[in-house]
């Protein structure tokens, strides 16, 4: 999901204007005199354009912390901008999110996720009215260089340096978090963690959201043997740009 300039002023037109249509006998409009705002910008005016770029960049805001890159899209390479329709109703609740357009691999899904997770809506109004208020949304699935990955580093509690590892060794480690650090040595967030094990050419893995789950604490103990190439593979997000830091280990006994 990259946000440059190009990509907000495009937010922006997508999220203030359309045609208006029906649900069931209820009118739902896409241009009305106050539209929708997004929770988070209290401090402007309603109508300034303070408050509409707060309410934008509160939009970008979310969906940089909440979405997470399909594993299926990673594997497949698959990028680019899935398009998704939803209506902020009266009570400014998210209803009747739909795909307008999908790249595949899974993105179409984790996008309408990430829109029906979404708070409350500021409603919009027509004529001081409040009304259903349909808006499209652009979410743009994009993976980093290699180059602007080089500037992070994977830390996995003692086996951040190491490179060959027992079995020992990763068990008295189960309990550390995977963190992953910038270039002035700053944390940033892991959206997605994956432990993968490769042992004569057959490969299992296991992910999570970020963090090392029982499940794959079990993994490690069950499915590491001596021989296996155990990868630490974690996404974050600079900029809206997906990366993954990675981490490989050889298990030696």
């Amino acid at each position: 999901m990259r946000l440059n300039s190009f990509f907000l002023k495009f937010l922006f037109l997508l999220l203030s204007t359309s045609v208006c249509a029906a649900q069931s006998t209820e009118m739902v409009y896409t241009v009305v005199d106050q539209m929708p705002y997004f929770q988070g910008c209290d401090n402007y005016g309603f109508g300034s354009d303070q408050k509409r770029n707060c309410s934008n960049q509160e939009v970008v805001n979310y969906i940089m912390n909440t979405l997470s890159y399909p594993e299926q899209a990673k594997l497949a390479g698959i990028e680019g901008i899935v398009y998704i329709s939803f209506v902020v109703s009266k009570d400014g609740t998210v209803v009747e999110s739909k795909i307008l357009k999908d790249i595949g691999g899974g993105c179409g899904v984790e996008a309408i996720r990430v829109v029906q997770s979404m708070p409350n809506w500021i409603p919009g109004e027509l004529k001081e009215t409040k009304v259903p208020v349909q808006l499209q949304l652009p979410i743009q699935f994009q993976f980093s260089t290699l180059n602007e990955r080089e500037e992070y580093k994977l830390r996995w509690g003692t086996l951040s340096e190491a490179n060959e590892v027992s079995r020992k060794d990763l068990r008295r480690n189960l309990e550390e978090a995977v963190q992953v650090f910038d270039s002035q040595g700053f944390m940033t967030s892991v959206n997605a963690l994956v432990f993968s094990c490769n042992k004569n050419n057959k490969v299992l893995s296991i992910q999570s959201s970020g963090v090392v789950t029982p499940k794959m604490r079990k993994f490690i103990k069950k499915k590491l043997k001596k021989g296996s190439l155990f990868s630490v593979i974690a996404t974050i997000q600079k900029d809206g740009v997906f990366m993954e830091i990675d981490k490989e280990f050889v298990v030696v006994k």
